[in-house]
């Protein structure tokens, strides 16, 4: 479950759950291993611009992105967030580095 090292992620949910979590941290390293092996690289993770434009295009969601580091396996960290969110989710809002809160009760909170 735990591994020694602290991953970066990018997580998004909305008041219907989970919509996207992102490892940035494998992500880089792809990266790093394309850019050594002079490869083209293509990453997963969507820009900062797309998740914006999706959150407020369906406000009524009330979309949340934050991005956070966690020594929990990413396996284990999205089972969690689909099945039992509240177990880290107030974490991740304490912890984390908002990027966008439009909770009902939030005014619309962007920070970089």
């Amino acid at each position: 479950m735990n591994s020694n090292t602290n991953n970066k992620f990018l997580v998004m949910w909305d008041n219907l759950g989970l919509e996207c979590l992102f490892n940035l941290t494998e992500d880089n390293k792809k990266k790093m291993m394309s850019v050594l092996k002079e490869e083209k690289f293509a990453s997963t993770v969507p820009s900062l611009d797309v998740l914006l434009i999706r959150a407020r295009a369906n406000s009524q969601r009330h979309y949340e992105i934050y991005v956070f580091e966690s020594e929990i396996d990413e396996d284990y960290l999205r089972e969690i967030l689909e099945n039992d969110p509240m177990l880290v989710v107030p974490s991740i809002r304490e912890k984390g580095h908002k990027i966008l809160d439009m909770r009902e009760n939030k005014q619309h909170v962007r920070i970089y």
